[in-house]
């Protein structure tokens, strides 16, 4: 199983509130690609499909339960590429990237026919290629086709290919999950001479990194469409419960990781990993300890207990909104 013992979580979404916005601009996350914006309101989109803004008039976004979904319907507005399915895509590019680490999305794909979803990294700035060898840089951590609900393709697209041997053998990793339905988590760990991939925290092959793999990337999640969506014609949705990036780096600065809402009450926790409110602690310990503020009728106590695989609990008590004592 994954082990992350020694890196830092230094990216994460649990998508608890909604921070979307065209340019990511005060937001989590930007809906359109600023090189391949289309219109006012769309990015050009792949496959059979556009990737819009609400600002269109149709929102492919919805934030509830811990759970971003993202939904594609036939074309609706008239904003992206004409005649093309309408969808939603979700990148940090300009707010975060980052050279090597882990990165990793737990989802629950889409099964329907023509359903094309995925978790990806770009380049901050694409590597030279003064010889213009083909390809580009891209790793893709899944791909995942509603008519193969259970194959997960996890791509290297890159100039530095290894002559005389297919891509699908060179730089392509696929594997199937067990049982499709349900969420997974997706993860890859890029790392300066290997890329590892992983589902549901099993390793299940990894490639040699290219030699143009080593600047900050930042990060993708779309739900696109293909030509076969069309023959039933019905929306397609895809659920995605959180987003995460580590790092190993020794200087690398851990963020705070937001409140885990699992929508199915399951969730694999960190690895190893330490965040800013979950540090490593050296011993479990669940014994209750007992806090006292204040003395006679106006007194109040405070009993906590804890599991500290996770880390100290921390808490803070407010009287009438006025916080009493620190953390």
């Amino acid at each position: 199983m994954l082990d992350l013992t020694g890196y830092k979580l230094t990216f994460d979404d649990e998508f608890n509130t909604r921070s979307i916005s065209q340019t990511g601009a005060g937001t989590t996350w930007a809906d359109i690609r600023s090189q391949w914006r289309f219109d006012a309101n769309s990015d050009i989109g792949f496959g059979h499909s556009s990737f819009v803004d609400p600002a269109s008039g149709y929102d492919p976004f919805k934030v509830q339960g811990g759970v971003l979904t993202i939904t594609a319907v036939a074309d609706k507005t008239a904003s992206g590429y004409s005649g093309s399915w309408e969808s939603g895509l979700i990148n940090t590019q300009g707010n975060f990237s980052q050279t090597y680490g882990y990165f990793e999305m737990r989802a629950d794909l889409s099964d329907a026919k023509g359903a094309w979803d995925a978790f990806w990294l770009l380049p901050d700035k694409a590597a030279a290629n003064p010889n213009h060898l083909s390809g580009w840089q891209e790793l893709d951590v899944v791909e995942h086709y509603g008519g193969n609900d259970k194959g997960v393709y996890s791509t290297i697209h890159t100039t530095d290919q290894t002559p005389n041997i297919p891509w699908q053998q060179n730089r392509q990793v696929y594997s199937e999950t067990a049982q499709a339905s349900g969420y997974h988590t997706y993860g890859m760990d890029w790392q300066k001479d290997k890329i590892s991939f992983y589902v549901d925290g099993k390793f299940v092959g990894s490639q040699a990194t290219p030699s143009d793999m080593t600047g900050p990337m930042y990060l993708v999640a779309n739900l696109a469409t293909q030509n076969d969506a069309d023959a039933a014609g019905v929306p397609i949705t895809t659920k995605i419960d959180y987003i995460r990036a580590y790092s190993n780096n020794p200087n690398a600065v851990a963020v705070t990781q937001d409140p885990v809402s699992a929508p199915d009450g399951q969730d694999p926790g960190l690895y190893g990993a330490t965040s800013t409110n979950h540090p490593l602690p050296s011993k479990a310990d669940s014994t209750p300890t007992s806090t006292s503020i204040g003395s006679g009728s106006d007194q109040l106590i405070f009993k906590i207990s804890e599991d500290a695989y996770k880390g100290d609990a921390l808490y803070t008590v407010s009287v009438d909104g006025k916080q009493i004592g620190g953390t």
